[in-house]
């Protein structure tokens, strides 16, 4: 389904018709596309929930404390450094700052 990025009309006639619709009112055309079917979405979050309804991911990844998607391993390893304070030394992922910091103790008393 083709949808305009700034009011979300749906355009069920494909692309050349929301592409009509947002060179007619200004509108922008939405900057998350797909990679399977080229449906387009406002967000990243829409994009990965469409893709994650029509089985599109190849290979998934999904992050085993939020549900994120991801493509690649890497991907989703970086994601899980990033915002879920992942431990390389006992490779264990902590909710909290609190958690890792117990277990990095844990491990240089060791």
């Amino acid at each position: 389904m083709f949808e305009c990025g700034t009011c979300g009309k749906a355009f069920p006639a494909g692309w050349k018709a929301r592409d009509q619709h947002c060179d007619a009112t200004s509108h922008e055309r939405p900057d998350f596309e797909c990679d399977t079917c080229d449906a387009y979405f406002g967000s990243e979050t829409a994009r990965q929930q469409h893709m994650r309804a029509k089985g599109h991911f190849s290979s998934e990844w999904e992050c085993a404390c939020c549900d994120d998607l991801f493509d690649t391993e890497e991907d989703c390893r970086q994601h899980m450094i990033d915002d879920h304070y992942y431990c390389s030394d006992c490779d264990r992922t902590f909710m909290n700052h609190n958690n890792i910091k117990q277990a990095s103790s844990r491990l240089v008393a060791i």
